[in-house]
C-alpha cells in the first residue's frame, strides 16, 4: 500500500512538472502528446493530451500497454540500468499485436540498444496497424528514466516516414525539460 501511495505521489509531481511542457509540445506538433510512468512489464498513462483530429488512439489516462510494443516503454527500458531492464524483459510475455510487433527477447534487446544510441525511440505500427510514435525518456535525480513522453499520430495524416525525425528532436528536448524539473541533471 505505501509503495503504491508512493508511486502515486511521483506520479502527480511529475504530472505537474509536465503539463505545461506537454502544452507546448501539443501545440508545435498538433497531434497527441502522451506521458507515461513504468509500472512492472508496462507503462500506465498518467496524462493525455488530445489533438483536435476526430482520428485519435483509444487509450486513456490509467490505461496500460506492454513496454515492449509501446515507444515509452522501449525508451524507458533503453534508458535504465542493464540490469533492471533484463529483470523486466525476463518477465515478458510477448505477443504480437501488429506483423511489426518485437515477439522476442532478443530483438526487443537489439532494438534497445539502437534506442540508447539515438536517445529517442520509434513506433512503427507495432501496437496498432497505422499508429506511429516518437518517445523520449523522463530522467530522475538518480539519472535512469522512469517515465517518458511520446507524440502519436495516425499515418492517414502523417504517411512520410521523414515525421520521425521531425518530432524526434521536439520530443527530446520536451523530456529534457521535464527531467530537469524532476532533479536529473547530466554530468559531463
Amino acid at each position: 500500500m505505501v509503495s503504491l501511495g508512493l508511486k502515486a505521489l511521483k506520479g502527480m509531481n511529475l504530472r505537474r512538472a509536465a503539463l505545461p511542457v506537454l502544452q507546448t509540445l501539443r501545440d508545435e506538433t498538433e497531434e497527441t502528446v502522451n506521458l507515461s510512468l513504468l509500472s512492472g512489464t508496462e507503462i500506465i498513462f498518467i496524462e493525455r493530451l488530445m489533438s483536435d483530429y476526430l482520428v485519435n488512439a483509444n487509450i486513456n489516462v490509467g490505461d496500460r500497454l506492454p513496454v515492449y510494443c509501446a515507444s515509452m516503454g522501449k525508451v524507458i527500458l533503453a534508458h535504465m540500468s542493464e540490469k533492471h531492464a533484463a529483470v523486466i524483459i525476463s518477465r515478458l510475455d510477448f505477443v504480437g499485436k501488429t506483423e511489426r510487433t518485437i515477439v522476442s527477447a532478443v530483438t526487443l534487446k537489439k532494438e534497445l540498444a539502437e534506442i540508447r544510441a539515438r536517445g529517442y525511440a520509434l513506433n512503427d505500427e507495432e501496437l496498432e496497424r497505422g499508429l506511429r510514435a516518437v518517445a523520449a525518456p523522463i530522467f530522475g535525480y538518480t539519472g535512469e528514466a522512469f517515465a517518458a513522453i511520446n507524440i502519436a499520430w495516425t499515418t492517414a495524416r502523417r504517411p512520410s516516414r521523414r515525421i520521425f525525425t521531425e518530432f524526434a528532436g521536439k520530443v527530446v528536448a520536451a523530456a529534457d525539460k521535464i527531467s530537469l524539473a524532476m532533479g536529473f541533471t547530466r554530468h559531463p
